[in-house]
């Protein structure tokens, strides 16, 4: 018969909503919570509310001492009886039997929960041994995901081998364990002679339902295509067979006009960063001789002729990446936001220097130093702050601030369109708009 202690405690929603979500992001390990909810309605009032919460398992070895946010006195389910905590409780207390195959259940830290403890507004709390131990063995430790490829391969084709990585923590997932390294549709026609006769690269990173936007930048932005001493493609992730519509559209499109690059990398919006390392790859192994590389998102607006003007005023610069430059930027702790990073994640309270990600130019010497880096750091789904911010500042590598990148919204003026290199979120059909107004020879617009 199984011996565990339920504490029925009557806690407001928002106070058990906090606690479970305290819990979870924490990933408290050993500890389930479970509750049981009974609502009887009074017309449209609610009458009683009552909640069970029944706490399984232990803490965890070394989590208290690591986290002590985690203490129920600091998430707001429980008080404790004194303001000054004092030292942290011993793990080796609460294990005791966990040694002997027992789950230790309804354990309490002895010298954070006094007897008389209460519980929120004053409900009292009955008072609990410090460790209730069931007869159930302890369930076994859920297998870690294995996110290695089956056969190890350097992060990047070329020379350079991949570096044995340095003693980490099992729970943060290095780069190189999620990076696929090559291509199934490579291209490299896109970079005749290695890329010894072009001035520019232009790479632009695409999804594979962004059809249309692709369209509205092959009649735009690369006129380019036009020009022999600038290259430019696509950039995608692969599909899998969930998706074989889609990846029949793309070879359907790719039959047409001979420029899509698509990398080993699954294709998603938590995987560009792997889809800019696919890039940086592709550029190293196909196209190393190209002196500058232009990376875009397919819903930026691009003004080649400025952007050549940019680069002949900076002939002999090297290991630099221009853009619109971010300073003392601080890493988004709230959940609701899509760029939320976890302490775990990115420990540091300020982001280096990062260029937004929507439009940058590199030296192309970089860029295989920036891939051979990445695999030994903690992989980050921000693209630009991981490639433009976080390896530079390790590889010391400049990063210069240019506003003519106004990787943002902006008045669609054809002074504004003609003094910009590059203008963020602009749809497909706007494309032309801008494209004709950065044609315009009718408005005389200052010198800049």
């Amino acid at each position: 018969m199984t011996n565990e202690t339920v504490h029925r405690i009557r806690v407001p929603q928002r106070a058990i909503e906090r606690a479970m979500l305290s819990i979870s992001l924490r990933r408290i390990p050993n500890v389930v919570i479970r509750q049981k909810r009974k609502v009887f309605n009074v017309g449209m009032r609610v009458a009683e509310l009552k909640w069970e919460w029944r706490i399984l398992g232990s803490w965890g070895d070394g989590r208290w001492k690591n986290a002590p946010a985690m203490a129920p006195g600091k998430f707001g389910l429980f008080k404790t009886r004194s303001r000054d905590h004092p030292e942290q409780p011993s793990t080796e207390n609460l294990l005791q039997h966990s040694s002997s195959g027992d789950t230790c259940r309804g354990c309490r830290p002895p010298s954070w929960w006094g007897r008389g403890a209460r519980c929120w507004r004053g409900w009292p709390c009955a008072p609990a041994p410090r460790c209730c131990c069931s007869s159930h063995p302890a369930p076994a430790p859920a297998a870690p995901i294995n996110l290695t490829a089956t056969s190890p391969a350097p992060l990047a084709a070329g020379n350079h081998t991949s570096l044995a990585p340095p003693p980490r923590d099992s729970r943060v997932i290095i780069t190189s364990d999620v990076y696929e390294a090559g291509h199934s549709q490579p291209h490299a026609e896109r970079c005749a002679a290695r890329g010894a006769g072009l001035r520019l690269l232009i790479l632009v990173t695409s999804a594979p339902d962004h059809a249309a936007a692709r369209e509205a930048v092959r009649l735009t932005c690369p006129h380019a295509a036009l020009r022999r001493d600038i290259g430019f493609a696509f950039v995608l992730g692969s599909l899998d067979s969930r998706h074989e519509a889609k990846a029949d559209a793309i070879r359907a499109e790719d039959e047409l006009y001979g420029d899509i690059i698509i990398g080993n990398s699954r294709d998603s919006y938590s995987n560009l960063t792997l889809k800019t390392l696919s890039m940086l790859e592709w550029v190293h192994t196909y196209c190393p001789e190209v002196p500058r590389l232009l990376k875009a998102d397919d819903d930026m607006f691009i003004n080649v002729p400025r952007l050549l003007k940019f680069i002949d005023a900076r002939k002999n610069e090297t290991r630099t990446i221009w853009g619109r430059v971010f300073e003392r930027i601080s890493p988004q702790r709230s959940l609701r936001s899509k760029y939320y990073l976890s302490p775990r994640q990115y420990p540091s309270n300020v982001f280096p220097d990062y260029a937004i990600g929507g439009a940058y130019l590199m030296t192309t010497d970089v860029a295989g130093e920036l891939l051979q880096a990445a695999g030994q750091e903690p992989y980050l789904r921000l693209e630009d702050v991981f490639v433009t911010g976080v390896l530079p500042s390790k590889l010391k590598i400049k990063r210069q601030h240019a506003p003519e990148f106004y990787n943002k919204q902006a008045l669609y003026l054809p002074c504004n369109v003609q003094k910009r290199i590059s203008i963020h979120m602009v749809r497909y059909h706007k494309q032309f708009d801008l494209w004709r107004k950065l044609l315009d020879g009718t408005t005389k617009c200052g010198n800049t």
